[in-house]
């Protein structure tokens, strides 16, 4: 990811999981509430420290900006997704009651802005165990 994406944030990928499997999966109305982002400060402040994109994008609508970054490229992005529609998003699960974004933080925020076009939309699942997710992320193995 960090050579695909140029993430700038090499520590993200400190004690990363190997999943033992993916799964390509058709997500529905339902799994919206169960997706969180990632424990990083940008995610955290924008979704009020919910860790969910449905309250980053209340945050949004609210006007609320994180760090002096503009809130223009999601309203870019649902304008773009009510005509079109997004590549998958990377999530990891270990309990497969919740789901961590890995990559897509931005897409799912914008689904949050345009909630109706998400069900269909698919996301790449890694299966960890709850070991690998606690040493990754402590909040999401719980």
């Amino acid at each position: 990811m960090g050579q695909f994406r140029d993430y700038p944030d090499k520590e993200m990928f400190e004690n990363f999981p190997q999943p033992g499997r993916w799964e390509l999966v058709r997500l529905e109305q339902e799994d919206f509430p169960k997706i969180y982002c990632i424990d990083y400060s940008y995610w955290n402040e924008l979704s009020s420290y919910m860790r969910k994109p449905s309250a980053a994008a209340v945050n949004i609508r609210n006007g609320v900006e994180i760090y002096g970054v503009s809130n223009q490229p999601f309203w870019e992005g649902a304008d773009y997704l009510k005509k079109g529609s997004f590549s998958s998003i990377i999530l990891l699960s270990c309990k497969n009651e919740k789901y961590l974004i890995v990559e897509g933080h931005s897409r799912m925020t914008v689904y949050g802005l345009v909630p109706q076009k998400f069900a269909g939309s698919c996301g790449y699942i890694g299966y960890v165990t709850v070991e690998q997710m606690r040493k990754y992320d402590e909040w999401m193995s719980r």
